[in-house]
């Protein structure tokens, strides 16, 4: 027994462009919400956040891409809505394979990847192309 059961390795993975940070944990989780939900508003409140910080993602996330990631389109007798686009789901897609391939094998390899160590804390920053 002893301390050493009580240790864990636990990776963060997100995915960046240029080095502008697209998408995480925090931001798929609202993508998933907002494809549940049909909504934004009731995305926020399922994720317990603002709208305004959902907003604010998406927008942050479509200026690094250059893409259109949520269609929305505003109340009528029905109410509004918002959907994910292609653009959203590919991202979705690529994201949720790096986080697979980390957690079966430790790292991510490829032969698009750029591999450079970072002093002088030898962390490991792992590019992958995510194609256009």
């Amino acid at each position: 027994m002893g301390s050493q059961n009580r240790w864990r390795i636990r990776l963060k993975v997100w995915l960046e462009i240029d080095g502008h940070p697209v998408i995480g944990e925090g931001r798929l989780a609202m993508l998933a919400a907002i494809d549940e939900k049909g909504s934004i508003i009731d995305a926020a409140r399922q994720l317990d956040i603002s709208y305004r910080r959902i907003r604010g993602a998406i927008s942050d996330m479509e200026a690094s891409m250059g893409t259109c990631l949520v269609k929305t389109h505003r109340g009528g007798v029905q109410g509004g809505g918002a959907k994910l686009t292609p653009h959203a789901r590919a991202l979705v897609q690529k994201y949720m394979k790096v986080v697979r391939e980390f957690s079966v094998n430790g790292e991510f390899r490829s032969p698009s990847e750029n591999n450079k160590k970072l002093p002088p804390n030898g962390r490991n920053c792992h590019s992958v192309s995510m194609g256009g």
